[in-house]
């Protein structure tokens, strides 16, 4: 994988939206983009210095890289109805939920929900990446993983430390959505990848971001049957192709996502959606042993949107690429052509 400057500056060269040597007219633009939003230049930095914002969209996902040339007080204006994972890059800034009172400092991930009244402090040749996740993806998530109705609603953490290990999470979630908008927008396409890669996003953000119902729900649940484990394998094997989500696999197994990957855990000793990669892994090597498509085609085909990424783990379960599969199929039938069998 490459490293995460190499893949911001990738990423800017495809998503630029705005690069200018104006404050003013950076934080005209930026109040314009995102509606319902203040920027105030409260410090003057470096003229020499580019202010550019670059953004793109998965699905419902949103990402943004924006480095200032200039100190800024921005402050949202109104409701919206998602959660930002803030990833300071350079510089010095502060984000703080006036709500709740919360606030995530220098070198902490922000990560807050993005209401009327957060107000982000950011010094001058300031650098950060904003990850926007819709709240109905989170809480559809978060109910499947409780199996129970969100009242009272979702609240996060205000902050990650960067240097925690929930910190170094995050930080390779971030470069692994990067990574994939980089290398291979277009296989993004494929509703089964970007639905593949939404899902881990969410299912991340969950499980390493302090939240209420987490610090609520920290019981053991109760151990669920191995036919439990049956049925959601049935339901992966037979929709593999599909983009199928956890809260599907849950709600065709009947237990709570918790209780499933527990239960996973005891008795596959890995997580449901390892079990789902492990099939499409196997349905990938079935269409490579038939001869029916190109490697790529056949990546695509079951989710897998980066072919390095692809060949990597198909490596690790068969201990050979998918190249070497492939030829190891066509070569007997090409030898006879030739005479030599």
């Amino acid at each position: 994988m490459q490293d995460t400057q190499s893949l911001l500056s990738a990423f800017e060269t495809k998503h630029s939206t705005i690069r200018t040597n104006s404050a003013e007219e950076f934080a005209a633009f930026y109040e314009t983009f995102h509606g319902g939003y203040s920027a105030q230049i409260c410090q003057r930095g470096s003229p020499e210095r580019t202010a550019s914002l670059s953004c793109t969209a998965i699905n419902q996902l949103r990402i943004a890289f924006a480095r200032w040339n200039f100190g800024l007080r921005g402050t949202l204006l109104r409701d919206t109805d998602h959660y930002c994972v803030r990833l300071p890059l350079a510089g010095n800034s502060r984000t703080t939920d006036q709500q709740s009172g919360l606030t995530a400092a220098a070198g902490d991930i922000a990560v807050f929900s993005a209401r009327e009244g957060v107000e982000t402090l950011a010094a001058p040749d300031n650098a950060a990446l904003n990850l926007a996740v819709p709240y109905a993806l989170l809480s559809s998530c978060a109910m499947s993983y409780y199996q129970k109705e969100l009242n009272p609603n979702l609240h996060f953490d205000a902050h990650v430390s960067l240097n925690s290990m929930k910190g170094a999470v995050l930080k390779s979630l971030v470069d692994h959505v990067l990574t994939f908008m980089v290398i291979t927008p277009d296989g993004l396409s494929n509703p089964v990848a970007a639905r593949n890669l939404e899902e881990y996003v969410v299912t991340t953000i969950l499980s390493t971001v302090p939240h209420n119902y987490a610090k609520a729900d920290r019981a053991a649940t109760s151990d669920i049957a191995p036919r439990a484990v049956k049925r959601a394998e049935d339901y992966m094997r037979e929709h593999a192709g599909e983009a199928i989500t956890l809260a599907m696999i849950c709600d065709h197994a009947g237990c709570s996502l918790r209780a499933l990957q527990k239960a996973f855990k005891q008795f596959r000793g890995k997580s449901p959606m390892s079990a789902l990669r492990d099939i499409r892994l196997e349905q990938a090597r079935l269409d490579l042993v038939r001869d029916e498509a190109s490697i790529i085609q056949t990546a695509l085909k079951w989710g897998f949107s980066n072919p390095g990424r692809f060949s990597s783990l198909y490596r690790q379960k068969y201990g050979e690429t998918p190249s070497e599969t492939t030829r190891f199929v066509t070569y007997p039938l090409h030898a006879r052509t030739a005479g030599l069998l």
